[in-house]
């Protein structure tokens, strides 16, 4: 699980940097180079020692529970577990951090998100659990 949350976006190597680091909406095109990146990072690592499990986050972690995910539209129970736990951290991930385009979303806003995607394109468990660790995280310390 680990090593596959750090190498989930190695294929991103074949991304230009003005792609991810464009301060506006990406045109289609554009939107089309980043999709290849999970498929590109799982035939950089075909070949490796890697265990399948690795792989496999690398190439479903956009993957979507509606089959509305890339790169293979897999639905629900086609997707590995540590995909979809992948998938929701990403989603996450992406909404907390500071983006060329956009500030860093408050915890609120993220979590409001997660509850919409919890059950659709995000598998609804693993989401409740992440929505209740990142409360957690944010209770004060005692």
């Amino acid at each position: 699980m680990y090593l596959g949350g750090i190498l989930h976006d190695i294929g991103k190597i074949e991304t230009p940097q003005e792609i991810l680091s464009k301060p506006a909406s990406l045109n289609n095109e554009e939107y089309n180079l980043v999709k290849r990146h999970p498929a590109t990072g799982y035939s950089i690592l075909h070949e490796s020692s890697i265990s399948e499990n690795v792989k496999k986050i690398v190439l479903e972690h956009h993957e979507r529970n509606d089959g509305s995910g890339y790169p293979n539209k897999l639905k629900d129970h086609q997707i590995g577990y540590l995909s979809k736990i992948t998938a929701v951290s990403d989603v996450t991930s992406a909404m907390r951090s500071h983006r060329p385009y956009r500030a860093a979303l408050p915890l609120s806003v993220v979590t409001d998100e997660l509850k919409k995607q919890a059950g659709t394109t995000l598998d609804k468990e693993i989401t409740h659990l992440a929505i209740e660790i990142l409360y957690q995280t944010q209770q004060p310390k005692k």
